[in-house]
């Protein structure tokens, strides 16, 4: 559609290229132990000579280093070198997209009429205890790295991520996070997660809602998510679109 054509050049101009001299455009955790590579710089003729030096750099800086390769981004070969560099290749994201405007239906009739249930803001550094209970309940293990991760943004650069947990009767139950990048129009959804035993309720969408409301109150045009073939099909039905495809290709040194 044209109207996603242009989303799509919007979504490229704000991803922004690498800086003159450059061969990529890198994204880095606050701590910098874990760097993520969006772009490759427009001129590269040798694609497997810049993975090789990337992968070199992460080698001695002990760095994590996570590739997201765009299917728009028309680099042909790029997955296989990638994968015979010894990165391991995770499940393909589609990247989907929301206008903020856009009014949001969803059937909330799963959600039982005995529980309370509080949407809570979690801005203090003390209170990711919450968020790490939901994520070691669904098996995942880095959550102590992902709590000092956001620790840290929330107190170096508080107005760049809001943190939701959702309460059911007083127990934490789901949780989500909305990224707001500096000097774009737009707002980013990721961390979407509910305990085992809670989920199918409307709890999922209930924290969907809630950031695009946020969204709306910090004037961002749209709401992007790379969402994993699990989560796709839930927010298709919530009015998301798709826009282009991602995939990510990891090579941590520790390992490889």
């Amino acid at each position: 559609m044209p109207e996603n054509h242009e989303l799509l050049k919007q979504f490229d101009e704000f991803r922004g290229q690498p800086d003159e001299g450059l061969d990529t455009l890198k994204e880095w955790s606050p701590d910098r132990t874990e760097c993520r590579i969006v772009k490759l710089a427009n001129n590269i003729k040798n694609i497997p000579a810049v993975i090789a030096e990337e992968k070199k750099i992460a080698q001695i800086n002990n760095v994590k280093l996570e590739w997201k390769v765009y299917s728009h981004d028309s680099l042909p070969g790029i997955k296989e070198d990638l994968v015979s560099a010894g990165f391991v290749a995770e499940d393909e994201e589609t990247v989907m997209f929301f206008p903020v405007e856009k009014e949001f239906s969803a059937d909330l009739k799963t959600i039982k009429q005995d529980h309370s249930i509080k949407i809570v803001h979690i801005n203090r550094p003390s209170d990711l205890e919450k968020v790490a209970e939901i994520s070691k309940q669904i098996g995942r293990k880095n959550f102590d790295s992902e709590k000092k991760q956001f620790a840290k943004i929330l107190t170096d650069n508080p107005e760049s991520l809001e943190i939701f947990v959702l309460l059911c009767n007083d127990d934490p139950a789901s949780c989500g996070r909305i990224y707001y990048p500096e000097k774009s129009p737009f707002a980013e959804l990721a961390g979407g997660r509910t305990k085992s035993h809670y989920r199918n309720q409307g709890f999922f969408t209930l924290l969907v809602q809630h950031r695009i409301k946020q969204a709306r109150l910090r004037k961002r045009t749209h709401i992007f998510v790379d969402a994993l073939p699990t989560s796709q099909p839930a927010l298709s039905k919530l009015g998301f679109q798709v826009l282009t495809k991602t995939q990510p290709f990891m090579f941590d040194p520790q390992k490889g």
